[in-house]
């Protein structure tokens, strides 16, 4: 059983009483330089739910379990045969086996197309595959095509990445519960091999 609830989590990211965001902003505004009156770092949102759910992990599997722990994992694949080395930076990357992207509101607010989107995560998946890496997802939310006018983006995420990897918080009270128990699995088979 999970130690956090998707309430919590969500709770502990932008809620009003001990919200992380909200947070993260107050200290930032506390900067000698601040000068504005509305915080404006795009990816600001996107890090601290990095933290939120690296620091969740950590109290649900242990410190230990995870190690190394990294951030902004460097991670290189090829669309192609022919095609030259792309770069992925990860999210987290933990035990030097699960790579894991972290999104606040999924794939909608990407500039990328779908077509780009679908064989970026292919070559992604192929590539981790082949060295024997997990490549797990989990959002907050995904799209709404009616507002997008594109494609389901949760089926499409998990016919490209595996109903196992894909986690949307937003979707079922248990998602946090099963991404957590998907990580300790990896981890255990792991270690038995």
């Amino acid at each position: 059983m999970a130690k956090y609830t998707k309430e919590e989590i969500l709770d502990l990211y932008e809620g009003k009483e001990n919200g992380q965001l909200k947070e993260a902003e107050t200290k930032l505004k506390e900067l000698k330089v601040y000068c504005g009156d509305k915080i404006k770092i795009n990816e600001l949102n996107g890090w601290v739910f990095e933290q939120v759910v690296q620091f969740c992990l950590i109290e649900e599997l242990g410190k230990n379990n995870l190690l190394p722990i990294k951030e902004q994992h460097r991670f290189e694949y090829w669309v192609s045969e022919s095609d030259r080395k792309k770069l992925k930076i990860f999210d987290l990357f933990i035990n030097n086996k699960i790579l894991i992207e972290v999104k606040v509101n999924g794939h909608q607010m990407s500039k990328w197309d779908d077509k780009t989107i679908d064989e970026k995560y292919v070559a992604i998946r192929k590539r981790a595959e082949e060295i024997e890496y997990n490549f797990l997802y989990i959002s907050i939310k995904e799209a709404n095509p009616k507002k997008t006018g594109s494609k389901d983006y949760r089926k499409r995420t998990r016919d490209l990445l595996g109903e196992e990897n894909c986690f949307f918080l937003d979707e079922t009270e248990d998602n946090w519960q099963k991404f957590v128990k998907r990580v300790s699995e990896i981890l255990k088979q792991r270690n038995n091999s």
